[in-house]
């Protein structure tokens, strides 16, 4: 999977391309659960095919911004301090919710170990 660095983005075209900031890429940037047919692999699922996973061509951060990047920085912020968006505790949550916010903790504990090693 690709390695993400916004701050290259707005820097270089090419690593844009690579990345997937602006269209989608042949190689995945990233793999989620299915959020559909989910652990039967259901070979007739239109999102994984059977295989269990959902392939993302596209930067995460840039299908974020699409889908209310704003909306999910706050919910996420809030679900680090205890406040999830919906009533209740993690069960009570969307899956979609918590499945990009798994994402998200992954991306930036990548992130940060990419950091700390190159630094």
């Amino acid at each position: 999977m690709a390695s993400h660095d916004c701050g290259k983005c707005r820097l270089s075209e090419s690593y844009r391309a690579e990345h997937g900031c602006d269209e989608e890429t042949e190689h995945p940037q990233m793999r989620l659960a299915c959020w559909r047919c989910g652990e039967s692999r259901n070979a007739n699922c239109a999102l994984c095919g059977g295989s269990g996973d959902v392939v993302i061509r596209r930067c995460p951060r840039a299908l974020l911004r699409e889908w209310g990047w704003e909306r999910f920085k706050q919910a996420y912020w809030a679900a680090g301090k205890g406040l999830w968006p919906d009533e209740g505790g993690l069960m009570d949550q969307s899956a979609e919710f918590v499945e990009a916010a798994k994402a998200f903790d992954e991306l930036l504990a990548k992130q940060q170990s990419e950091t700390e090693t190159d630094g």
